[in-house]
């Protein structure tokens, strides 16, 4: 079944984008843009909720704790998981870009205290970079850097993988090193590799042992490199370029 969820959703992606392209701009401009923001301002009153009445929130979250929402950390900090933060990341883009520039901030804000670091500052060089050049430029040089950065991301992750020190990163989840854990999941993923699995990958819903966690899991919170497990180099190269 869960095979079956991933696989309609790589399926229907592109079908779904290329049906927007028949709808009026300016609607779904501003549904992307309006729904951003109310996805915002949840997330901020849960956040106000949980300063408010600590305990009451504290039980909800441990009964509602589901993969795309909120999850309690070790320290009883309200996180929002990565896939919610990332969806957000573009809008606040979008939103900053095309002129709504106080959702755009709400957004930007909503990331900070989520803390999305990846997500946050992504955002804010992309926002100072507009002020100071002008869109065609910006579109451009992101357009390059895009590019480059997904072109040569699976032999990086090789490197990475071949100079990690194996011992640090072995022991980096009982030492709680979140820079150490995702060298963990990438390592593992490397090192479960066969030429194969490489180039075609290794399928949706497929598990795999890491030692980031030590233990066996479907997903890890590095998108870029679970899409490189899941549907190999041809897989990973259609996905991003669509």
């Amino acid at each position: 079944v869960d095979s079956i969820n991933k696989l309609i959703v790589f399926i229907f992606m592109p079908i779904f984008i290329f049906s927007l392209m028949f709808l009026n701009r300016q609607i779904v401009k501003k549904s992307l843009i309006y729904s951003g923001l109310l996805f915002s301002l949840v997330i901020l009153l849960t956040f106000i909720y949980f300063i408010i009445n600590p305990f009451g929130a504290e039980i909800i979250f441990k009964e509602l704790e589901i993969p795309g929402w909120f999850y309690l950390r070790a320290d009883n900090y309200p996180q929002v998981y990565y896939q919610a933060t990332l969806t957000l990341v573009p809008i606040c883009i979008f939103s900053y870009c095309y002129g709504y520039k106080k959702i755009g901030l709400v957004i930007l804000l909503t990331l900070l205290i989520s803390l999305s670091r990846f997500g946050f500052f992504c955002a804010i060089i992309i926002i100072i970079l507009f002020e100071f050049f002008n869109t065609k430029k910006l579109v451009l040089s992101l357009f390059c850097i895009y590019l480059s950065i997904i072109v040569l991301f699976p032999f990086l992750g090789y490197t990475l993988y071949v100079n990690s020190d194996l011992p640090k990163v072995n022991s980096a989840y009982f030492m709680e090193d979140g820079f150490y854990i995702r060298l963990g999941h990438l390592y593992s993923i490397y090192d479960f590799f066969t030429t194969k699995s490489f180039i075609f990958g290794s399928g949706a819903g497929s598990y795999f042992y890491t030692i980031g966690f030590h233990e066996y899991v479907d997903n890890i919170e590095i998108s870029q490199l679970e899409l490189l497990r899941r549907n190999g180099l041809v897989g990973y190269y259609l996905t991003s370029f669509l």
